[in-house]
Parts: C-alpha cells; structure tokens; sequence
C-alpha cells in the first residue's frame, strides 16, 4: 500500500492496536489513532513476557467478524471485506473435503504433508487457503519471507522436504525456466496448486516437464476475497479433460 491507502485503510476500519514492521513504518500517518507494536523488537518482548498466558474466551457467534481483508479491482480506494467466523470455518472445510476427494482418487500424497507459503497473509490465497487449514488440519507451514528466488525457493523445498506448494502462473513461469532445477533434490514435493490468475495449458504444460510427478498432481483453483476461499477448483483429472478450466465450483460454495 502507499501512505494514502494505508491512511485510507486505518481511517476506514479503526483498529485498536497496529502491529508492522519497520520497513513500512513511514507509510503510518503521523496522527495515528491506536498504539504500534514493531514486529522486530515488541513481538518478541512480549512472547518472552507472557510465556503461557490465557486468553479470556470472547462472548461471540459463528456470524460475528473475525478477519477483515481489503481487496481491489478498480481505479477506487480497496474494498473492504468481512469474513466471518463462520466463513473461516468454511474455509477449512473445503481444505478438509478437497484434501479427502485427492485421497479417494489416489493422487499422490505424502504421509506427513509440509507446505511451503510464499504467498503474503494479507490475502486469501495465504490465508484462508494454507495457514489457517493447516493449523486446523495439523500440517506443517513454512513461511517463506522476502523477494522471490526461485533458487533459494528450491533450496527450501528440498532442505524443508515440502510436499505441498501453493503458486500463482508468475511463480510457476520461474519453475518452468530454471535452468538450475536439476541441482535438487524435489522428490519430497507431491502436488502443487496454482491460483492468484489463470493458468496457460502451455504453462501447465512446460510445469510438467520440469517435474514430471506432477503429471497426477498439478491443480488449478479461482477464488475472491469475497469468497473467503477458492470458489472453484480443477483436479488434475478435470484440467487435463478441459486446460482452460478453473475447474467446478467447490463443493460449499
């Protein structure tokens, strides 16, 4: 964001407490109505402060907001929009239903499932589709930070032994292009989704090639923010039959 949306932002939602880091400090405005937490020293300090502290349990319903996301698509200030609790549920059960059909029809799938985020959190796709199902459903999250390299990526999936990659076309045009992709070691890595816009059939196609294991395993998904989740979803089965589809709508959606 500029100094003018975050300014848009802060002024549109009121928060009670702003948590950032220090690189995007200078976009806060000046009057800022609520503290600031640094995500370099105070985050730390206060997990060192408050080792084991309880939560009171808020007095709250399925249909009460639990996350707010801005999300864009016009030449206006972002749009807002509000998840609820009950959206967030949702959202993990798609995971849950999508991972068991993936079991049914025998994709490969590893035992002990390690998934690589390089998506930020500011948007579903990091969200609501990795690391909220994952702590939910008991996988592991690797979080990646900082500019994409698709060396230094690799270099993750085989050091981490990531099963699960969550991309978008940009990142999966990176893999296709390696030149360097026979230097590691990918057995670990079993599926790979592919989201963010659409995927080219010649995209997924040159994808293949480079790793081949994910022949039975590359899917293709479209979601909003308005959504909460993915709204569709293709199987590799189903973006093989059609290579332009994003597949059918999910199955709560």
């Amino acid at each position: 964001w500029s100094r003018r949306e975050a300014a848009y932002g802060i002024e549109h939602c009121r928060p009670a407490l702003v948590v950032c880091d220090a690189r995007r400090r200078h976009l806060l405005p000046a009057d800022l109505p609520a503290p600031v937490l640094a995500m370099e020293t105070d985050i730390p300090r206060l997990s060192r402060e408050f080792p084991g502290s309880e939560f009171e349990s808020p007095d709250l319903v399925e249909d009460d907001v639990a996350v707010m996301l801005y999300t864009s698509g016009t030449s206006g200030f972002p749009k807002l929009v509000m998840h609820s609790h009950r959206n967030v549920i949702t959202a993990v059960d798609f995971m849950r239903f999508n991972d068991e059909t993936v079991r049914v029809l025998g994709a490969p799938q590893a035992a002990a499932r390690r998934f690589l985020l390089i998506t930020p959190l500011f948007h579903i796709s990091g969200l609501h589709n990795l690391v909220v199902p994952r702590l939910a459903l008991g996988d592991t999250t690797y979080v990646y930070t900082g500019r994409f390299d698709i060396d230094r990526i690799l270099a993750i999936v085989e050091r981490e032994r990531i099963t699960n990659w969550i991309g978008s076309p940009t990142t999966l045009q990176r893999l296709a292009q390696c030149t360097t992709i026979g230097n590691y070691d990918l057995s670990s890595l079993t599926m790979i989704a592919a989201g963010s816009a659409a995927v080219p059939p010649a995209l997924a196609d040159r994808v293949i090639e480079a790793l081949p294991v994910l022949r039975h395993s590359l899917a293709t998904t479209y979601g909003q923010t308005e959504c909460s989740t993915a709204a569709t979803f293709a199987l590799p089965s189903e973006r093989e039959a059609f290579p332009d589809s994003v597949g059918l709508p999910t199955a709560n959606m």
